[in-house]
């Protein structure tokens, strides 16, 4: 995948956010309402996985809670590669906040829990 790649009719790859164990994660744009989303790329390796994300998918796509991302597409780019088109959320990771500000106070802590 790079940037520009075209996942579906409507959804453009603009850039990578980050990688991870099962694939990588990207900002990506619904070119027919400007919207920004993002896409999880699942590596060939998950290929087999990418029926349990379907269903799981459905099932969330039916719980509206600010606590649960919101999933608007589930499928399947090229043989091997599946993706995932999820809400693009704003915020900062549990690692990042611990450097920064280094030990949370229990309360806090709790909260992010």
């Amino acid at each position: 995948m790079r940037s520009g790649s075209m996942i579906s009719p409507n959804i453009r790859l603009e850039e990578i956010l980050g990688r991870g164990a099962t694939g990588s994660v990207w900002l990506a744009r619904n070119v027919a309402s400007g919207g920004a989303l993002a896409v999880k790329v699942l590596d060939a390796a998950y290929e087999r996985a990418l029926g349990t994300v379907q269903r799981e998918a459905s099932i969330i796509g039916r719980i509206h809670s600010p606590h649960i991302v919101q999933i608007y597409d589930v499928g399947r780019i090229e043989p091997g590669n599946g993706f995932i088109v999820m809400e693009r959320l704003r915020g900062e990771d549990l690692a990042s906040l611990l450097e920064r500000v280094g030990r949370l106070a229990p309360a806090r802590a709790m909260a992010v829990l």
